[in-house]
């Protein structure tokens, strides 16, 4: 705060870094906290006043969607809700750069500016045209964001192949069950066994599922395949990958397999899984993802037709990798890593999305798929937003992306 007038002073009077540094410092002695109460007061009433304007359109658009006007309206209330957050950030930052560059000034009124009045007319001519194209873009823009013709549907992925508790995770029952309800694709888990073979199975000790406290690494595959495992009131075998991907295939159901290694896991096993699979899983259009990024990578290299993703439990920026792309924990994941992973043409998809709000925004975000364990849910979200839009959603949820007066980024 002391130094708040380095910058302006340093281009304004063309002094160096030290002199300027030098001069703020001075001209702000026991000013500290005036300066920091000002800017804070700017703040607090910048915030309030888009909050208040965002909540007033959408309470206007909440109204009018029970009407035959309810798109007409949309496309009004959103292109205001814009206009108004670019006018915003205009004055905000005008105040914001008065207040910079003379803050006492500011604080006083004795701020005055000398208008130019020649070529008045010329200038009103752009200004008018500029408004009038500026007001067409957002108008269309509104229009084809509230259609939702600016969003794909995302793929709908079950996760660990059940739909709310339909049956035991990672087991065929539940994949039988899951298929009918036609999800894009079933997420499933992969562990290898102690004689080198590979089990449908998410967690590393038998313990939950089961009341063994064994891992699948210290049981044959044979052992495995005698096991029950219970969940939601449901009961079920353990089922070796060989099966769980036959029965699959024979439902026409594509898989995203989760590769799931340990330090207990063979030096070979990539291979073998590679060896025994791979040809399979690309002929019938699966693919593969794993916490594991040098797994992906490697698989990546021996099998580039396989599609393989790199799982990321949080994201602070945008990968920069070779592969096909990336499951994104959905609490950390925004719009701009969306729109970051797709100047790569890579996919996107969010994990683990279970409440509609959160679908909702996941579909706002344009991932490209979207893990869930209440597929159904999922289907009714997203059939909702392209068959029957609630406008007044769709404006709320634009809203809450917006921050930073106007730049848009997913709220989480």
């Amino acid at each position: 705060m002391r130094w708040l007038r380095v910058l302006p002073i340093t281009i304004l009077k063309d002094q160096s870094l030290i002199v300027a540094a030098r001069e703020s410092w001075h001209e702000t002695r026991g000013k500290f906290w005036t300066y920091a109460l000002r800017l804070s007061v700017l703040a607090t009433i910048f915030v309030l006043i888009g909050f208040g304007w965002s909540a007033l359109l959408i309470e206007i658009q909440t109204l009018a969607d029970s009407t035959g006007i309810a798109f007409g309206v949309a496309i009004v209330t959103l292109t205001l809700l814009i206009a108004g957050q670019i006018l915003l950030s205009g004055m905000s930052s005008v105040i914001y750069l008065l207040f910079l560059i003379a803050p006492d000034d500011v604080a006083t009124g004795r701020v005055h500016f000398a208008a130019d009045q020649s070529h008045h007319w010329f200038r009103r001519v752009v200004v008018l045209i500029a408004s009038g194209s500026g007001i067409l873009i957002m108008g269309a823009f509104s229009g084809f964001y509230m259609k939702g013709a600016l969003t794909e549907a995302p793929l709908t992925i079950s996760h660990r192949g059940v739909d709310a508790g339909n049956g035991v995770q990672n087991t065929i029952p539940a994949l039988a069950k899951t298929s009918r309800l036609n999800p894009d694709y079933v997420e499933m888990d992969l562990h290898e066994t102690k004689d080198g073979q590979f089990v449908v199975l998410h967690d590393e000790n038998l313990k939950t599922l089961a009341g063994i406290n064994k891992t699948p690494r210290e049981l044959t595959l044979a052992q495995l395949q005698q096991i029950t495992v219970s969940e939601n009131g449901h009961h079920a075998k353990l089922a070796s990958f060989d099966d769980y991907l036959a029965a699959a295939n024979a439902l026409h159901q594509k898989l995203i397999v989760e590769l799931k290694p340990t330090k207990a896991d063979s030096s070979d096993m990539l291979q073998r899984f590679i060896d025994r699979y791979a040809t399979t899983l690309v002929k019938h259009g699966d693919w593969v993802h794993s916490l594991s990024y040098a797994l992906m990578v490697k698989l990546h290299r021996k099998v580039p037709k396989l599609p393989a993703n790199f799982i990321m439990p949080f994201s602070l920026v945008a990968p920069q990798t070779q592969l096909s792309g990336y499951t994104v924990e959905e609490t950390t994941l925004d719009d701009s890593l969306v729109d970051a992973v797709h100047r790569q043409h890579k996919e996107i998809w969010a994990w683990t999305v279970n409440d509609r709000d959160a679908m909702t925004q996941m579909v706002f975000a344009d991932v490209d798929g979207i893990i869930t364990d209440n597929l159904t849910q999922l289907k009714q979200v997203i059939a909702e937003q392209n068959d029957h839009p609630s406008y007044a959603q769709r404006l709320e949820v634009f809203a809450t992306t917006l921050s930073d007066f106007g730049r848009p980024v997913m709220s989480n």
